[in-house]
């Protein structure tokens, strides 16, 4: 068998056939991350041929990355874990640029929010459960908010 040509969307695939494309748990399928020093492309054609939800952010301003990947006095974890420590999406997908750039940007707890993110979904055999909101609360949690003011997929 011939090694794939792309071999992010071979990714995604054998992420969609693996599991329950469903599954339990997550809020959605894919997080890009498209931040300080990254490119900041809002699309991803694996995730739209294999109809995979996303979220993503792309911004170039770093209070708004923090804001989304580290996480402020509403939302303690940021968008990648769910208060419990879980994972809030099945995979972490981040654009090129320039790593060691963006890593810096992130500082210290923002690269523990990734280690956490990771550790958290190869120790865990079920997904976190999904977080339940107060019926007086808004349909969207917080994080999600957030992360339209950087753009948000599906939305105009």
């Amino acid at each position: 068998m011939k090694p794939p040509k792309n071999k992010f969307a071979y990714l995604v695939c054998m992420l969609f056939v693996s599991s329950d494309h469903y599954a339990q748990g997550f809020y959605k399928d894919i997080f890009m991350d498209g931040g300080v020093n990254l490119t900041h492309r809002t699309t991803l054609p694996a995730s739209e041929t294999l109809n995979l939800s996303m979220e993503y952010l792309a911004t170039a301003e770093e209070p708004i990355q923090t804001k989304v990947m580290i996480g402020d006095a509403n939302d303690l974890n940021g968008a990648l874990l769910y208060p419990d420590g879980g994972p809030r999406f099945r995979l972490l997908y981040t654009n090129g640029g320039k790593s060691t750039a963006h890593g810096n940007s992130l500082g210290n707890e923002g690269r523990e929010r990734v280690r956490q993110f990771f550790a958290a979904g190869e120790t865990t055999s079920e997904p976190a459960p999904a977080p339940s909101l107060p019926t007086s609360a808004p349909m969207q949690p917080a994080f999600m908010r957030r992360i339209t003011t950087c753009g948000r997929e599906g939305q105009s």
